[in-house]
């Protein structure tokens, strides 16, 4: 334990250990130490080891929210067992894994617009099932109208994408495609302390293709749109909750058993 604690503290690891986490690679890449993240991040250093060392189980939202806030690693960076694994949210390119990640962490607050612009194109629309179900004939709505839309302050929404993967009919070279598929959760609490998770489906639509952008330009997303199953929204009293989580956790037993 005490090898183990000394690695997460400064940021290093031997062969014989097990492979880096998101959180051990930026304390090494910083140079900062588990104990100093702790006291800028106001959250208790025991959490700091945990997520430095893959055990995510031990760590609360609250704290999760917290040091994805001061790194600026996504909660999903947070949460894999291990950096160097394979994740589904990998899309092949940094620059959209950004995209992805700035959607997540500024989506449901005021900052969306402002966060997001450089990744809009000027012909950009947003569409979704639930506009439609409101008025069959409601047009897409713009950036502008999108962030106002999605700033809701009266809730406190956390998000996070579960899996992302180009759309590549007819054998398509992923890094040729210009549609990503995305699921995401997210968990909503309002101001009764009512809480609710819900599953959403977010199709993207870039300008150009991972193999068409240079290396100097950011990602373009021409058309967004979305849909919310409702028959997926679960308040935590659910039971499906519960299966849920364990389910969650019957899966991190499964990538820990793997390595």
């Amino acid at each position: 334990m005490a090898d183990t604690q000394a690695s997460a503290e400064n940021g290093t690891h031997d062969a014989t250990a097990r492979p880096p986490t998101a959180l051990s690679e930026w304390l090494r890449l910083t140079n900062t130490t588990a104990n100093k993240l702790a006291t800028v991040a106001a959250v208790y250093p025991r959490s700091v080891y945990a997520l430095a060392r893959g055990n995510t189980e031990l760590v609360k939202p609250s704290t999760l929210i917290a040091i994805s806030n001061h790194t600026g690693l996504t909660i999903d960076d947070l949460i894999r067992p291990y950096h160097a694994a394979r994740i589904a949210t990998d899309t092949g390119h940094h620059k959209i894994n950004l995209v992805l990640a700035t959607m997540a962490k500024y989506l449901h607050t005021p900052q969306c617009k402002q966060k997001l612009a450089r990744y809009i194109h000027s012909d950009f629309r947003c569409h979704g099932t639930w506009y439609q179900h409101l008025d069959e004939n409601a047009p897409a709505l713009s950036f502008t109208q999108m962030c106002a839309a999605n700033a809701v302050v009266e809730h406190s929404i956390f998000c996070v994408v579960l899996s992302a993967h180009w759309y590549t009919p007819r054998g398509c070279p992923s890094k040729q495609a210009h549609v990503l598929h995305s699921y995401w959760k997210a968990v909503v609490s309002d101001n009764t302390a009512r809480t609710t998770t819900d599953t959403t489906f977010i199709v993207l639509e870039f300008q150009k293709s991972i193999a068409e952008m240079d290396a100097f330009e950011d990602p373009q997303v021409t058309s967004w749109w979305w849909h919310r199953p409702s028959e997926l929204t679960m308040d935590l009293s659910d039971q499906r909750v519960d299966n849920l989580e364990t389910m969650h956790q019957q899966l991190r037993d499964a990538q820990f058993a793997e390595i």
